[in-house]
């Protein structure tokens, strides 16, 4: 691992939206994460879902970015609102 390494790392899911990192840090472990935006559009949080590589890989890992993405923007929506004590 090195600076290269972890720049590149950090534009691709910018470039795409998604990250999607295969075996990385455990292998055998993929995982697919997508940023959960606050007003100014920058990231305040994430949302992820991590398998055996067996279960995220190729079309499944796009299928699921696009899934998260749509939760990750819902949820958003939900974070910016006004909220009081009770709700």
């Amino acid at each position: 691992f090195n600076a290269d390494r972890l720049r590149w790392l950090v534009r691709q899911p910018q470039a795409r939206g998604y990250a999607f990192v295969e075996g990385l840090m455990i292998p055998g472990i993929n995982a697919v994460a997508v940023p959960i935006s606050g007003a100014d559009g920058r990231p305040i949080a994430s949302l992820s879902v991590t398998a055996i590589a067996e279960r995220i890989h190729g079309d499944r890992a796009l299928w699921l970015a696009g899934l998260l993405r749509e939760e990750a923007r819902q949820l958003s929506v939900v974070l910016l609102r006004p909220h009081s004590r009770n709700t």
